[in-house]
C-alpha cells in the first residue's frame, strides 16, 4: 500500500512539472498566403532542450534538400538548433513560408508536401517526453476546386477553415491548433474522421455557394 502511495505521489509530482510543447500554423496579419509558425509550452513546467525532427512518411529523417517545406522550418534557428528553455505559457513565432511561392517552387503542386515533425523534450528533472505534428496536404486537394478558383489563391483563402482539420491536434482556442501525442491506430481513426468531415464541409460549402 504504501509503495502504491509513493508511485502515486511521484506520478503527481512528474504532472506537476510536466510542460507540453506544440506548434500552430497560421496566417499572418501581412496576408493570409503567408504562414507563421508558433512554438508554445502550454504545460504545467519549464521545457528544456526542446528538439524538433523532420521525417518523411514512413518515420525516416528527411533530408532538408528533399522537401522545400521542410527546407523553410530548417532556416529559422529554433527549428535547426532547437530551443534550450521554453517557460510556462512561453511562445516563440516566426514568419516560416508563403502559399504563393511554395506554389512556384512546386510548379503548382501545393498538395504534394507532407509535414512530420517530432518534437522531443524534457521537464526540469530529465524526465523525456515527445510530441508529433503531422499534415499531409493531400488530403486537402479538393478544397482549393470550391467555388472553380485558382488553386494557390484558393488554398489561402481556405486557410483558417483547413486548420480546423490539419493533423492530429487539440484546439486551444479559437483559430489556434496545439499538437498531441498519438499512434498509428489513432492516425488511421483521424484520417478516417477528417474524410468524412471534409466531405460534409464541402457539402455544406457547395451548398451555401449555391
Amino acid at each position: 500500500m504504501r509503495e502504491a502511495q509513493v508511485r502515486q505521489l511521484e506520478e503527481l509530482k512528474r504532472e506537476n512539472i510536466r510542460p507540453s510543447i506544440g506548434i500552430q500554423l497560421y496566417s499572418s496579419p501581412v496576408g493570409i498566403h503567408f504562414i507563421d509558425a508558433r512554438v508554445t509550452n502550454s504545460g504545467k513546467g519549464i521545457a528544456k532542450k526542446v528538439r524538433f525532427a523532420f521525417k518523411d512518411r514512413s518515420g525516416a529523417a528527411l533530408p532538408p534538400d528533399n522537401d522545400p517545406v521542410t527546407e523553410k522550418f530548417l532556416k529559422l534557428s529554433m527549428f535547426s538548433k532547437g530551443i534550450e528553455t521554453i517557460g510556462i505559457g512561453q511562445t516563440m513565432s516566426s514568419f516560416v513560408f508563403s502559399f504563393l511561392d511554395l506554389g512556384k517552387e512546386l510548379d503548382g503542386n501545393i498538395f504534394e508536401p507532407y509535414l512530420n515533425i517530432v518534437i522531443d523534450f524534457e521537464d526540469v528533472e530529465g524526465n523525456k517526453y515527445q510530441n508529433t505534428f503531422e499534415i499531409d496536404f493531400a488530403q486537402y486537394e479538393g478544397v482549393s476546386h470550391l467555388g472553380g478558383a485558382d488553386a494557390l489563391h484558393k488554398i489561402s483563402d481556405e486557410m483558417k477553415w483547413i486548420r480546423e482539420l490539419l493533423g492530429k491536434v487539440v484546439k486551444t482556442s479559437r483559430n489556434r491548433l496545439e499538437v498531441d501525442v498519438f499512434n498509428e491506430i489513432d492516425r488511421q481513426v483521424e484520417i478516417e474522421l477528417n474524410r468524412k468531415r471534409l466531405e460534409e464541409a464541402r457539402g455544406q460549402h457547395s451548398g451555401a455557394a449555391a
